[in-house]
């Protein structure tokens, strides 16, 4: 009896523990490539937004006119409405699409870069490279229009290059290069490990290993003109 009361209290520690490390802030910077500052341009002026489930998460957008300015919002949040009340549930899938509009008045080639990775809730804020950034999951689709750098210097497991294989014309949207995020089932999270024998009998101790972590996701946008897209 008083060994089964000992798996009980250990389950129940599992699940509470759980419950605290997806209270996560998942945060996407979006940076633009200033390419209108380049010699021998279009005319016209450059600008990109990124769009979640529908929202101007962050954008950055030059006008020409007078001296020219920056209308920008270069720092969104993701998944501020992706619970909607409910209490995150690991292995669930969550919807989370992600477009990219030109909200410029040119022409533009579009890069986007997808970081994954895992950080300790210290305060600090540093990134913990030991943690496995496969189980923070994206649904990548549209694969024949968004296409994957898989050279080894731009592929790794954090890092996530997609190019738009067509220009984007000024005003339209390009397909969504993702539809869901999840993160791995708790069962994955946790393991088992044998601490040792005592009085001939095994002792299995359960391992927290992302106890007091935080998921982050970071998407940062790189646009450039169409026209003279090399020079610029």
């Amino acid at each position: 009896m008083k060994k089964k009361l000992i798996i009980i209290l250990l389950i129940l520690v599992t699940l509470i523990s759980f419950v605290v490390l997806y209270q996560k802030q998942l945060i996407s910077d979006l940076e633009i490539y200033e390419a209108q500052k380049a010699g021998n341009l279009t005319p016209g002026d450059i600008g990109v937004t990124l769009v979640e489930n529908g929202n101007n998460v962050a954008y950055r957008n030059y006008s020409s006119a007078g001296d020219g300015t920056w209308n920008e919002k270069t720092e969104g949040i993701l998944f501020e409405n992706l619970l909607q009340g409910e209490e995150f549930k690991p292995g669930k899938q969550y919807k989370e699409e992600l477009r990219i509009l030109n909200s410029g008045t040119i022409n533009t080639y579009i890069r986007v870069t997808i970081y994954k990775y895992w950080i300790y809730d210290d305060g600090n804020q540093e990134k913990d490279t030991s943690k496995d950034p496969s189980l923070i999951q994206l649904n990548l689709i549209n694969t024949d229009v968004w296409v994957e750098d898989t050279n080894p210097g731009s592929k790794t497991p954090e890092r996530t290059v997609l190019f738009y294989n067509t220009p984007l014309k000024a005003g339209e949207t390009t397909l969504p290069f993702c539809d869901s995020i999840q993160i791995k089932d708790e069962n994955i999270l946790a393991k088992e490990i044998e601490v040792s024998n005592q009085d001939g009998h095994k002792v299995i101790e359960i391992q927290e290993e992302y106890e007091g972590y935080k998921a982050f996701v970071q998407v940062i946008v790189d646009v450039v003109q169409e026209h003279n897209a090399e020079a610029a």
